[in-house]
């Protein structure tokens, strides 16, 4: 597909150059066992006339375009200038958990050069945040951040998949280290005290440093950063232990970690073909005829 305007702009008519608005709309997407999350992905070819007003988006709807959700699809990239390559957009919020969907690449306000797009594909997401696919990896950045959200499972599973674990605290977090969960106090490499400037922030982490220092057993003693998010201050350090860590390689969870996060996404997959729907219809139907057996059902079944 080729969204050009030079065509239409050279020379450029004695009324002035014309405005070609435009888009281009998929058919209806099927997907037979829907996904939480979506992204689409294709190679593109650019170059973005001539406004930051100028607008290259992908709309995505779940209702013929009645609604929809829109996406920048510019990359980023600054007015007048050229970009070629893969192109990844995270549309879940408007599509994700649908069956049917639609996608369309829009171009309004360009009066010059072009948007070519070609191997277009919609992909599943990352089944959660810890499982890295493409859509994260394919920008090629120096450092990927997965940062998780509460305290929980997804902590533990991330000190396998991670290089570095760095575990974010805040003054609040209160004098008494023994108070923070155990099992997330063992994963991180690095501790960070961030909002340093707050009273109390010092004092804490000297605690915090303390504390380590009894329970260090490895090579590696995890460092305490005291930083300061809304001006800047620790970050540099803070990259500085990341960098000192990742060359040591020893992250000894990971093969543990990893077998489990494994075990359970083997489980998962084996259990896909399992409706719990017809589990309680067939066992429904066998109570009635006064003949079921718990355990011999479950053999029978997964015999099938």
């Amino acid at each position: 597909m080729v969204l050009t305007a030079d065509n239409f702009n050279t020379p450029i008519p004695g009324t002035g150059p014309v405005v070609m608005d435009t888009y281009f709309e998929s058919p209806s997407i099927t997907v037979v066992n829907p996904r939480a999350s979506y992204w689409v992905a294709y190679h593109q070819a650019i170059r973005y006339c001539c406004s930051g007003a100028n607008r290259l988006v992908i709309q995505a709807s779940t209702d013929n375009f009645a609604t929809f959700e829109e996406y920048d699809a510019t990359n980023g990239i600054a007015t007048n200038a050229a970009f070629d390559g893969i192109n990844y957009i995270n549309i879940s919020t408007a599509v994700g958990d649908s069956g049917s969907f639609k996608i369309r690449f829009v171009s309004e306000g360009n009066t010059h050069y072009y948007w070519m797009i070609d191997d277009f594909a919609v992909i599943e997401g990352a089944e959660n945040d810890l499982q890295l696919n493409s859509p994260y990896l394919e920008f090629n950045f120096d450092y990927v951040f997965v940062e998780t959200v509460g305290v929980g499972q997804s902590e533990v599973e991330i000190a396998g998949l991670a290089d570095t674990t760095v575990l974010v605290l805040v003054p609040e977090s209160g004098d008494e280290i023994q108070n923070i969960k155990s099992g997330i106090m063992e994963i991180a490499d690095i501790f960070v005290v961030n909002k340093a400037d707050r009273q109390g922030a010092d004092s804490f982490a000297n605690n915090l440093e303390s504390f380590l220092h009894t329970k260090a057993e490895s090579a590696w003693k995890p460092p305490v950063v005291r930083s300061v998010a809304t001006s800047g201050e620790g970050v540099e350090k803070l990259i500085a232990h990341i960098d000192e860590h990742v060359k040591l390689d020893d992250n000894e969870r990971k093969h543990i970690l990893l077998a489990e996060k494994a075990y359970h996404l083997i489980q998962n997959d084996r259990m896909a073909n399992v409706d719990k729907s017809d589990l309680q219809r067939e066992v429904a139907d066998l109570l009635k005829n006064g003949n079921f057996n718990l355990y011999s059902f479950v053999k029978d079944w997964a015999k099938k």
